[in-house]
């Protein structure tokens, strides 16, 4: 039996992610999806990922007249940062932590009691990103000690885990696309790495995201990959996919 799922919110939502977590992909054998792209590529690399956002919280007072009586929230989030930042050099390599000041107070005679920062936290690991999750920690409790301020932590959205294809079934999709003619190349780590939520399929079940080639040297995700989506780039894109996929999926269901 074949099934079709529809899989919204992937950039904002992580849809797979939820439907992973209720169920959805129990009882099912193995998944395929397409994604377009600038180039074709039969696999993927992907990082896991997750969001967190930390509260300092701190006592008020005026800045001028006796600012020995506050201790500044802004504060603990600078120093956090400022211990990512000496933490980058002990990551192994294609970590990544990024994040914004998302709250900084409300007027600048008044020592701030609140502030918010949001880091994003990735790594080619779920694994190895739970423990930079734990470094990351140390820093903002750190921070907050030495600033005399309170830290608390918030998930936000899902936790990404890292894309794991099925090696079967890249050679599936790499075997057809040499058949239909679709010239592609080989996923590695120069190209450009983001996340997805297919990942998390990946992880419960034999699964894949290939790439197939919308229009070249055009970005994911721009005004200009839209307009070409749309034209006859999209066409080209849309009965190659089908192909692939249709293909694929006999494969699997053929063994």
């Amino acid at each position: 039996m074949l099934k079709v799922l529809g899989t919204p919110a992937e950039e904002k939502g992580s849809g797979k992610a939820i439907m992973v977590r209720h169920g959805v992909f129990k009882g099912i054998d193995a998944a395929l999806l397409m994604h377009p792209c600038d180039e074709s590529m039969p696999d993927d690399i992907s990082f896991a990922a997750i969001t967190l956002e930390f509260t300092f919280k701190g006592k008020p007072a005026h800045a001028a007249a006796c600012p020995w009586k506050g201790a500044n929230a802004l504060s603990g989030v600078q120093l956090m940062f400022h211990a990512v930042d000496m933490m980058r050099l002990h990551f192994k390599d294609y970590s990544r932590v990024h994040g914004i000041i998302t709250e900084g107070g409300v007027a600048h005679n008044t020592v701030t009691d609140e502030a918010k920062a949001v880091f994003n936290i990735r790594s080619l690991e779920y694994d190895y990103m739970m423990e930079m999750v734990g470094a990351i920690r140390d820093c903002a409790k750190g921070a907050a000690i030495a600033t005399r301020t309170e830290v608390e932590e918030r998930q936000l959205d899902e936790v990404i885990k890292d894309v794991r294809n099925d090696k079967k079934l890249v050679q599936y999709v790499r075997k057809n696309m040499d058949f239909i003619g679709e010239e592609y190349i080989e996923r590695d780590l120069t190209q450009g790495i983001g996340s997805t939520d297919v990942g998390n399929v990946t992880h419960e079940i034999p699964a894949i995201q290939f790439y197939v080639k919308l229009k070249e040297n055009v970005g994911t995700h721009t005004k200009e990959f839209a307009v070409a989506a749309g034209g006859e780039e999209g066409k080209r894109n849309l009965h190659a996919s089908v192909q692939l996929l249709a293909m694929s999926a006999l494969d699997v269901l053929s063994e």
